[in-house]
């Protein structure tokens, strides 16, 4: 009946909703953005660099960007290097461009950023806008100085330590082979 031939046609519409929503989609804009910290450490009271990546997935050009990372909290961070909020005329389709900018911790903890927005038009200087939010960095956690400066030490004390050791499990029994072998050495002598 009825069922029988809406279920045979089924395949067969999908396949052309997939196929109608694959060629829209190949003619429009599409960005991707991405959104790190380039440090692998975070350290209160040094740079931090963020990287923002936008990569034009589309097959058409998008114009007027406009990249706003300027959710950074003052209370957490100060701006140092680089512009929060910049403006790009174009990117071609396939093409990608980066911008980066630098912050600097104040505080020690957990923090996590906020996604950067991107705006775009799909026609030059005309057109309503279109935002698409970043990837953002989940929990990072800013180190305080003296932590830092603690990981990263050349550790001496600890060295000497374990050479004095090391040397003392080798010494040892070195020194009760060399006195064994002196006495029977001396002792075949006498003989």
């Amino acid at each position: 009946g009825i069922n029988a031939e809406y279920g045979a046609l089924l395949p067969l519409r999908m396949f052309k909703f997939l196929l109608f929503a694959l060629l829209v989609s190949s003619c429009l804009s599409h960005l991707l953005v991405k959104k790190n910290v380039l440090e692998g450490e975070v350290v209160q009271g040094k740079p931090v660099a963020v990287n923002i990546k936008i990569y034009n997935t589309g097959s058409t050009p998008v114009y007027d960007l406009v990249i706003d990372d300027s959710d950074w909290s003052d209370k957490r961070f100060e701006f140092q290097v680089g512009l929060q909020v910049a403006s790009f005329d174009r990117l071609a389709p396939g093409a990608n461009l980066t911008h980066t900018h630098v912050v600097v911790p104040k505080a020690v903890g957990y923090f996590t950023t906020n996604p950067a927005r991107v705006s775009y038009r799909t026609t030059p200087g005309k057109g309503p806008y279109t935002t698409v939010l970043s990837t953002s960095q989940n929990r990072l956690f800013a180190l305080e100085k003296s932590e830092r400066e603690k990981r990263a030490s050349p550790h001496l004390k600890e060295w000497f330590v374990f050479m004095i050791l090391a040397l003392g499990s080798v010494l040892l029994p070195f020194g009760i082979w060399f006195q064994l072998h002196y006495n029977a050495t001396s002792l075949a002598k006498r003989n």
